[in-house]
């Protein structure tokens, strides 16, 4: 799949597609380039290189994701840009990960991502296999489950049908 602009500047990119080397010194030489950040240089979000490179390579460091990058095409290095990333971890089962970089003079590019999975499990054993240090508290009445982890993460767990939804946010520091 080749890069094809879809919104303003936005287009699909799988990680065998990105180009093999960002425009000089976009992309920091000490780290390996997700093709995530090769986007945000190519659409010119330079400021942001760096934080989405760490944000893609976290969530998917074998870099298999296929993503869609939304910027507005005025000055993108000085607007919120969104990124979504659909990774295949097992077959049949999907995660998508929703990332957010906010380009600002005072941190460079502020961060927070969105991650939703479904896993084939009831949700207590969802919750047990995919956090298995972690205590996860019922939020009232409803069947979902919180975990918060720090003031800036907090996983969500709900029943779908025979499994369970899982939903991390984080804002990155």
């Amino acid at each position: 799949m080749a890069l094809l602009p879809v919104v303003g500047i936005a287009f699909f990119v799988r990680a065998e597609d990105a180009p093999s080397s960002p425009a000089s010194g976009a992309v920091p030489a000490s780290s390996r380039s997700h093709p995530l950040a090769v986007n945000l240089a190519t659409i010119g979000a330079l400021s942001c290189v760096e934080r989405g490179n760490q944000v893609a390579m976290f969530l998917d460091p074998a870099q298999t994701s296929q993503s869609l990058v939304q910027a507005p095409s005025d000055n993108p290095n000085h607007r919120l840009i969104m990124a979504t990333m659909v990774l295949q971890p097992q077959p049949g089962n999907y995660t998508i990960n929703n990332i957010a970089l906010a380009p600002g003079n005072a941190n460079g590019c502020g961060a927070s991502y969105h991650t939703v999975a479904w896993v084939n499990l009831p949700c207590a054993k969802a919750e047990q296999n995919e956090f298995p240090n972690v205590k996860f508290t019922r939020i009232n009445q409803f069947e979902v489950s919180a975990a918060v982890l720090s003031k800036n993460m907090w996983i969500l767990a709900m029943p779908a049908g025979p499994g369970c939804v899982i939903e991390k946010e984080e804002i990155v520091q």
